[in-house]
């Protein structure tokens, strides 16, 4: 069986993306050297450390009382050999 996982996100919200890894290194707590991991992540601001982010001024501000509303879907999908897409729906085309 042919399995794929996709990913869409709101690009208003989340403007970036950002591969995250961790291949054993991870020394301290919780991991102690035991995972391998791999993750690609939306992310609203770059770079990723946050007091970088407010130095760029590329944070997203929240005031008093606001809020901030975005999606995000991940999918399985079976049985394609390409993907043109996935809508806010999370439908693969």
């Amino acid at each position: 069986m042919e399995l794929g996982v996709g990913m869409s996100f709101d690009t208003r919200v989340f403007r970036h993306m950002w591969c995250w890894q961790n291949l054993g290194g991870e020394w301290d707590w919780p991991f102690w050297g035991r995972c391998y991991v791999m993750a690609i992540e939306p992310f609203s601001s770059f770079p990723a450390i946050l007091t970088e982010a407010i130095r760029a001024g590329t944070q997203p501000v929240i005031g008093p009382g606001e809020s901030i509303a975005a999606w995000l879907r991940v999918v399985a999908y079976e049985g394609r050999t390409s993907v043109g897409g996935i809508d806010e729906t999370g439908v693969v085309g």
